[in-house]
C-alpha cells in the first residue's frame, strides 16, 4: 500500500512539472507583452492613402493577439514584437463579408502589405509598419471613436 501511494505521489510531481515547463515554453514562444507600452494594447486607424470607406482600417495590438477592420473584413492573428522593432505577424484569419468594388481591392491591398510588414516604428505619434528594407507600408495614428 505504501509502494502504492509513493509511486502515485511521483505521477502529481512528474506531471506538475511537466506543466511547469509546458507553460515555460509558451511564454518565450508567444510573449504576452510588448516592451513599448504606446503600441500594446493602443488601437489604430491608418492615416495615409486612407479610401473613402463608410468604416475606418484599423488594427489593435494586445498581448500577443491583433485585430482589426481591413475595409471589408474583420481580421485576427497572433503577433511577436521585439525590442529591436522586429515584428512577426502570423497568417491572420478573416471573416468572410462578401465585398465588392473599393472595399474589396482595399481589403487585397492592406492583406498583402500586412503580409510583408517585418518592422515596426512609433514615429511622432504615428505608428509606421515597414518591410524588411524599411520601406514604409502602412501607417496609423492612434484611433480615437467619434
Amino acid at each position: 500500500m505504501i509502494l502504492f501511494m509513493q509511486h502515485k505521489y511521483w505521477r502529481l510531481v512528474l506531471v506538475g512539472c511537466l506543466l511547469l515547463t509546458l507553460n515555460a515554453c509558451n511564454t518565450k514562444a508567444n510573449p504576452s507583452s510588448i516592451h513599448d507600452p504606446l503600441l500594446n494594447q493602443s488601437q489604430w486607424v491608418l492615416a495615409k492613402n486612407v479610401p473613402n470607406l463608410s468604416r475606418p482600417i484599423t488594427v489593435l495590438f494586445e498581448r500577443g493577439r491583433m485585430s482589426g477592420f481591413n475595409g471589408c473584413n474583420s481580421y485576427s492573428g497572433n503577433y511577436i514584437a521585439n525590442e529591436d522593432g522586429t515584428l512577426a505577424l502570423g497568417q491572420p484569419s478573416v471573416s468572410r463579408i462578401l465585398c465588392s468594388g473599393v472595399p474589396s481591392q482595399t481589403e487585397r491591398d492592406y492583406m498583402d502589405k500586412l503580409a510583408r510588414v517585418r518592422i515596426y516604428a512609433l514615429v511622432r505619434g504615428q505608428l509606421v509598419l515597414l518591410d524588411a528594407q524599411r520601406k514604409p507600408l502602412l501607417t496609423f495614428q492612434t484611433y480615437k471613436p467619434t
